[in-house]
């Protein structure tokens, strides 16, 4: 091995020493050092500025990384909170709706007792086998409820709602699901009053469907208008009052008042 060779190895040797004892400085490691009485001493590591400039850089680090959090939770809020009151105001809206087609259905509670009285006193005449029938079997008249907006409600959104909000919305929307169920069962109950506008003599089964029929209808008509007070209750505590919805015409309001007569007082 010649001299040129050994400095050369000698001097990388003392780059790697030197590079490493920087790394050791920068990164905080002790580096152990040989006194001269050949004892190994380890010496208390500092950042290269100084503990005060080492906290303060920290100290920026950590508030840029606050100010950025908090900046988000705020923006955050801004959006649930634009969020909540769009929900609100498309879910009051949709109530307001149901609110008045409700109130079109509550105003023949008395009619449709009426009429159902006048099937009563029909039956009892029509039971010596003379020919009779009804005269007009149409069910109370009444609109769609609307629930587009409550099926599709957005769940977190929903949650962001305060718990007593959330609670009355649900107990509207199930009384609602309650009103449908009642509907359904009026109009099949007063569809089933449909053969006997045909003029014929009335036999013991036919005044038998009848009679249940007639006590069906009665039981529809008055759960109706007791769920029906239940939600305009709902509906006042919310501070919503009812607002026609767009497309119901005049005509559309006056069936509501109509009351036609189911059947006549006497048979002939």
């Amino acid at each position: 091995m010649n001299s040129n060779t050994e400095f050369a190895r000698t001097v990388s040797r003392l780059e790697e020493m030197q590079s490493a004892a920087h790394l050791a400085e920068v990164h905080g490691t002790a580096q152990p050092r040989s006194s001269g009485d050949g004892v190994m001493k380890l010496h208390r590591l500092s950042p290269r500025d100084g503990w005060r400039v080492f906290a303060g850089e920290v100290g920026v680090i950590v508030l840029g990384v606050l100010i950025a959090l908090g900046a988000q939770q705020i923006a955050e809020n801004i959006r649930v909170d634009r969020d909540v009151r769009t929900f609100r105001d498309t879910i009051d809206q949709e109530i307001a709706y149901n609110l008045w087609v409700y109130r079109g259905r509550d105003i023949q509670t008395e009619c449709t007792d009426r009429r159902l009285q006048q099937l009563a006193r029909w039956l009892d005449r029509a039971q010596d086998g003379r020919p009779v029938a009804l005269v007009d079997t149409s069910y109370p008249y009444s609109f769609s409820m609307y629930r587009s907006a409550w099926d599709n409600r957005d769940a977190d959104v929903f949650a962001a709602l305060p718990h007593k909000i959330r609670r009355t919305y649900a107990q509207f929307y199930d009384e609602l699901a309650n009103n449908v169920d009642n509907r359904r069962g009026e109009i099949d109950v007063w569809q089933s009053f449909l053969p006997y506008e045909v003029r014929a003599p009335l036999t013991i089964e036919d005044q038998r469907v009848m009679h249940k029929a007639l006590k069906q209808a009665q039981v529809r008509n008055q759960r109706i208008h007791d769920n029906l007070i239940i939600s305009f209750e709902i509906g006042k505590s919310l501070g919503i009052k009812p607002i026609k919805p767009d497309g119901i015409t005049p005509e559309d309001v006056a069936a509501t008042r109509r009351c036609p007569t189911l059947a006549q007082p006497t048979v002939s």
